[in-house]
């Protein structure tokens, strides 16, 4: 229970950390420094929730990370045009 809850509250501080760098990207041109910067954090939170869960919820957390890391990239195409 109490995992849960710390795996929950990680969640939300960094969605708080994505929305901010999103909004840092509207705001720079340098739309490649906030991309390195997400990489890393991405990066950052797969290795936690590696130590944090269990191999099923971890393959899932991979794929949706997959999935933003790709409509990330898809809207920083959409934005350079």
């Amino acid at each position: 229970m109490l995992r849960m809850i710390m795996i929950v509250t990680i969640i939300i501080s960094i969605v708080k950390m994505m929305a901010m760098i999103i909004m840092m990207m509207k705001k720079t041109t340098s739309s490649t420094i906030t991309m390195m910067t997400l990489m890393v954090v991405v990066v950052i939170v797969v290795i936690i929730m590696m130590r944090m869960m269990m191999i099923t919820t971890k393959m899932k957390m991979i794929v949706s990370i997959m999935k933003m890391m790709m409509m990330s990239m898809k809207t920083k195409i959409t934005l350079k045009t």
